[in-house]
């Protein structure tokens, strides 16, 4: 879901709706970890956050990757694979829900091409809703002995709203650069990135434009052992648990004369200014059960309600898991499943991950 928008004060007429992110978007590992994911930036569903994943190969090699997610979410643009009605689940007033394709990444050497679902709670029948796709492709490479990493991702946000008002759709580019380090003979890992901003004109009686804000972060990981991939060995490994601690701070820009996105569905258009913003993500990840069970979780906050305090801010907290399944024929890596919650004071958001271990 969208954030509601931004503390808005004054009366004069708003010329933009300000877009912004509530939820963590991308992989099951990312939203597991709460979103402090830029000083880790593993696997190519990271290059959202930190194109310098990109140039990362957890693996040792340069093989290609695809990487997905199932996500539970309201009926909206991305195709609706079945849906689950969970009052018939639990006889309970529950919603339905429909499981969509969320994000599909591919990577080949340096080079990645994305499409993620960032939200979707838009009808296409009732028009009624908002939602945000985003198509990108990136290049990053490995310098210093492969100790830094850095990437370049430009792509493209396509916004989707309606409700009250006739649905627009905007289309607004973006450019994202990123850099990982790693310390040499050290458990610590930095990283950085950055995502230019965007404003797109719409022909709208009530606003001008759609504004994508500027956004910045910085993170830091520290790990112990090493997460474990493949079958597994026929020999019990004497190799430390694998532990990793992450946090993430990350700084959105400010924005004068704007209103909420969901406040121009609803007809409910006041301006006001949006300060510089601030969003603090941590998140836990521990192997208990190696070449088996990995479990995550983490705390962040909504960028758009913290503002360099803590009154009103909306706090997420994430749970996840890695299960490894079966091994595939003819081959060293096993079908994995990832299960992941997100729950806050707006209710709980389930997802699910498919893919390798």
């Amino acid at each position: 879901m969208l954030i509601l928008a931004l503390a808005l004060t004054g009366t004069a007429q708003a010329t933009d709706v300000a877009v912004d992110v509530a939820e963590v978007p991308g992989s099951t590992r990312m939203v597991g970890m709460a979103g402090a994911y830029r000083a880790i930036a593993e696997g190519s569903a990271a290059q959202r956050l930190n194109p310098a994943s990109l140039a990362v190969r957890p693996t040792g090699s340069d093989r290609s990757e695809l990487d997905w997610d199932y996500v539970a979410t309201a009926r909206g643009l991305v195709p609706v694979l079945f849906t689950l009605d969970l009052s018939q689940l639990a006889d309970a007033p529950l919603p339905t829900l429909g499981i969509t394709l969320g994000g599909v990444l591919r990577r080949d050497g340096h080079a990645g091409a994305g499409l993620l679902d960032l939200t979707t709670v838009y009808d296409s029948e009732t028009g009624r809703g908002t939602a945000r796709v985003e198509v990108s492709a990136g290049y990053g490479r490995s310098l210093l002995d492969d100790r830094l990493q850095v990437g370049i991702m430009p792509a493209l946000q396509v916004v989707r709203a309606g409700g009250a008002r006739d649905p627009v759709t905007a289309v607004l580019p973006t450019l994202g650069v990123g850099v990982r380090w790693d310390v040499r003979d050290s458990p610590f890992r930095f990283g950085a990135s950055l995502r230019t901003p965007w404003r797109t004109r719409v022909d709208d009686p009530v606003v001008d434009g759609i504004r994508l804000p500027w956004e910045a972060g910085v993170g830091m990981a520290v790990r112990r052992g090493r997460m474990s991939h493949g079958p597994k060995p026929a020999e019990p490994s004497d190799d430390l648990l694998f532990v990793q601690y992450a946090v993430d701070l990350s700084v959105g820009g400010p924005a004068k004369d704007v209103t909420s996105l969901e406040a121009w569905t609803r007809d409910q258009v006041s301006a006001g200014d949006v300060p510089t913003t601030v969003s603090f993500a941590t998140g836990l990840e521990v192997e208990p059960a190696p070449h088996f069970l990995r479990v995550r979780m983490g705390v962040y906050t909504e960028p758009s309600r913290a503002r360099f305090s803590l009154d009103g801010v909306r706090v997420h907290g994430t749970v996840g898991l890695d299960i490894a399944l079966f091994e595939l024929p003819k081959s060293r890596w096993r079908w994995m499943i990832g299960p992941v919650v997100d729950a806050s004071s707006l209710g709980v958001r389930p997802a699910i991950g498919v893919g390798l271990w």
